[in-house]
């Protein structure tokens, strides 16, 4: 499983993180891994929800062209019934 790298990390921000570490009994490592595993399960779940209002909206503008297009059917078929119905 994948995790923060420590090593790279500022003197501030690797003291936070090993006094919760410490705080929670957990090892650094467990600690960042966690972390990596929270960003990365909400991140898939953004993009998750993106994607499904994404095919939502697509098929949303599907049926607003089938509305229009039956729309257009409707009118033109009334237009046919009045010209074949003219005396």
């Amino acid at each position: 499983m994948a995790r923060i790298d420590t090593k790279n990390l500022s003197d501030s921000l690797k003291y936070f993180l090993e006094k919760e570490a410490a705080e929670k009994n957990l090892s650094l490592n467990k600690l960042t891994k966690e972390i990596f595993e929270d960003y990365t399960k909400d991140k898939l779940s953004f993009e998750s929800e993106k994607r499904f209002n994404d095919s939502i909206n697509q098929a949303i503008k599907i049926l607003n062209k089938n509305t229009e297009t039956v729309d257009t059917y409707i009118k033109s078929n009334a237009k046919l019934i009045e010209i074949l119905t003219e005396e």
